[in-house]
């Protein structure tokens, strides 16, 4: 009778820990189960911002802005698709968020409004229209604005999920030596 009630506690014991590992495996993101994570840095006056992305996306990246193109449906040679990229990160001079929400209020263009992006206070503005959906982010950090385009309409539900992550992974961080010159570097380096 006690090796029964013994071996029933610990069935479920063994279901719990089972239960709470899926549970954990499942919320830790698509690309974390079989896709290998790349990282690319941004480093702008004394501003890092750093994106990881999946291999089921290409790094056409300039040397003072990171962008992220879908891969060619072929997949041959990790090629990027034709046409717009789905992410760019890159940078401008330093401005308040208050100075880009009131000028884009009485200037032509896009109208901002505050926003918060992985917790980074942001002008936040967002398009639609004949040439899709555009969500534009200006962080004011460091010495910089960063700002971050995002294009959702150019992908499918699937990607929409991993580009999603790819937002939700931007990180910045101020240091204290400042580069005159930006650069985009992966992140080991």
């Amino acid at each position: 009778m006690k090796t029964k009630k013994n071996l029933l506690i610990l069935a479920l014991i063994i279901i719990v820990l089972m239960s709470a590992g899926f549970i954990l495996y499942s919320k830790n993101g698509v690309w974390f189960r079989s896709k290998a994570i790349n990282c690319l840095r941004l480093y702008t006056g004394n501003v890092i911002a750093e994106v990881v992305y999946p291999n089921s996306f290409v790094s056409g990246s300039y040397e003072n802005t990171i962008k992220i193109y879908r891969k060619n449906s072929s997949g041959i040679g990790g090629k990027r698709e034709d046409g717009p990229s789905v992410i760019d990160i890159s940078s401008n001079n330093y401005e308040t968020l208050e100075a880009i929400i009131n000028n884009s209020q009485v200037e032509p263009g896009p109208k901002y409004e505050k926003f918060s992006l992985n917790g980074y206070v942001a002008a936040f503005y967002h398009i639609d229209d004949e040439l899709g959906i555009w969500d534009i982010y200006k962080i004011p950090f460091g010495d910089r604005v960063v700002e971050v385009d995002y294009r959702p309409s150019i992908l499918t539900n699937d990607e929409r999920l991993l580009a999603e992550k790819m937002l939700k992974s931007l990180t910045l961080t101020q240091v204290k030596e400042d580069v005159a010159k930006a650069v985009v570097e992966n992140c080991g380096k």
